[in-house]
């Protein structure tokens, strides 16, 4: 729960700066990534964490593909190798 909090509170700061920042232009992504789980609950979790986090929504999840819209492509960066993808992956083992 620590990590997820700690990467919602992140891309609220990330987030609040782009709406802020007159100057920004917005370049809004649609990315797809895989993972490897075994279970279908680390699925959903990573699923509505993805979609929690502010500047980002889980679109669509066929099998192991995640399709992911975020807000700008500075929130896509390393969403695939996330802290909280180790730590469900741990969880799994």
């Amino acid at each position: 729960i620590y990590i997820l909090v700690k990467e919602i509170v992140s891309a609220n700061i990330v987030t609040m700066k782009l709406i802020l920042t007159s100057n920004y232009a917005v370049e809004p992504v649609l990315i797809q990534f895989k993972t490897d789980f075994k279970n279908s609950n680390s699925k959903f979790l990573l699923a509505n964490s993805i979609t929690l986090t502010p500047g980002t929504i889980t679109v669509a999840l066929d099998g192991d593909t995640f399709t992911v819209h975020c807000l700008d492509k500075t929130l896509a960066e390393g969403i695939d190798s996330s802290r909280f993808i180790e730590l469900l992956k741990k969880i799994e083992e």
